[in-house]
C-alpha cells in the first residue's frame, strides 16, 4: 500500500492500533493544511548561452517527468510548506571556448520554470 502511495506521492497509514488513529488523522489534516501548491509543472531548459547543453536523461519515477523538445517538465502533485524537492537531469556540456575570470567561475546550463 505504502508503494501506491508513493507512487502518486500521497500518504498511506497502517493502524496497528486504535489508539493511533487520532494522531494518524492529525498528520493527514496538517499535510492539508500546508500544502502551498498542487499540480506543479517544473519547466527545465537548457541555456545555450556558453554552447549548446543537451540533457540526455531524467532521473526519477517515470510518472513524475516527461520530456519537452530539448528539455524536461517535472510533475508534482503537492508541495508542501517547509519541505524540498529534488529534481536530477543528465547534461552533455560544451567545451567552454572563452576563459572563466577569476573572480567568476560560475556560468548558466540550465533555466527553470514553475507552473501552478
Amino acid at each position: 500500500m505504502t508503494q501506491i502511495a508513493d507512487l502518486k506521492q500521497g500518504n498511506f497509514y497502517f493502524v496497528e492500533d486504535i489508539k493511533t488513529v487520532e494522531d494518524c488523522f492529525a498528520d493527514c489534516l496538517g499535510g492539508m493544511m500546508s500544502t502551498v501548491a498542487q499540480n506543479l509543472e517544473l519547466n527545465v531548459k537548457p541555456d545555450d548561452s556558453y554552447g549548446s547543453v543537451t540533457f540526455t536523461k531524467a532521473y526519477g519515477a517515470p510518472s513524475t517527468y516527461r520530456q519537452d523538445g530539448r528539455g524536461f517538465i517535472f510533475s508534482v502533485s503537492e508541495l508542501m510548506s517547509g519541505k524540498s524537492r529534488d529534481f536530477m537531469v543528465e547534461a552533455q556540456l560544451p567545451k567552454i571556448a572563452k576563459m572563466l575570470d577569476q573572480d567568476n567561475k560560475t556560468f548558466r546550463i540550465a533555466t527553470a520554470r514553475a507552473l501552478i
